[in-house]
């Protein structure tokens, strides 16, 4: 089990865009509802037509981050690479605890109590290969009560998820590989640190 992705909504995409670019990601697509805007195509080639994305996914190493136009900054879910026989006893055990099951053919979403979405990947195509990855990450939310019962879901996961008591669900902080030992914060408020 690897915790491999994170999305969010933003009103700032193009500088998310940029900004995850300056720290070595790529851009894999960029979709509205009716088409797309992949690489080689530049914000200066589409500029005009003022698109709204609904998905721009980037990757680096086996990091996967996606993100989508939204009026305001809404953490949605995080992601996790799982076996099938992983899937098979994170599904039982979310059946146990009643958390709502979104089943795909593509991935599965988990609903917790915490508003938190897990999203369930078995296709290892959603990462490149290299050895950047996420380490650790702080997630706020507003009931801290609940957070037990997704550390006991998550507990095979060797990258560590801390929990930290805020107004709102949000991505707070990301710990990733990094050969330059990056600490800065993204337009949306996450603070990203890479660490050797």
């Amino acid at each position: 089990m690897q915790l491999f992705h994170y999305h969010y909504w933003t009103p700032f995409v193009e500088e998310t865009e940029q900004a995850y670019r300056s720290l070595g990601f790529e851009v894999k697509g960029r979709f509205t509802k009716s088409g797309s805007f992949h690489p080689p195509l530049t914000w200066e080639d589409f500029r005009e037509e003022q698109p709204t994305f609904r998905i721009i996914e980037m990757r680096k190493g086996q990091i996967n981050i996606t993100f989508g136009y939204s009026k305001k900054v809404l953490f949605d879910h995080i992601g996790f690479l799982v076996s099938d026989e992983e899937y098979a006893q994170l599904l039982a055990q979310a059946k146990e605890l009643n958390w709502p099951i979104q089943a795909g053919e593509r991935r599965t979403f988990l609903s917790t109590p915490l508003r938190l979405r897990l999203e369930l990947q078995r296709r290892t195509d959603v990462i490149e290969t290299g050895t950047d990855a996420l380490h650790a990450m702080t997630i706020a939310v507003p009931d801290l009560s609940q957070t037990p019962k997704v550390d006991q879901l998550l507990s095979p996961l060797h990258q560590p998820i801390h929990w930290q008591k805020g107004e709102q669900l949000s991505l707070l902080n990301v710990i990733m590989t990094d050969d330059d030992g990056v600490d800065t914060t993204d337009p949306n408020g996450v603070h990203i640190v890479k660490q050797t």
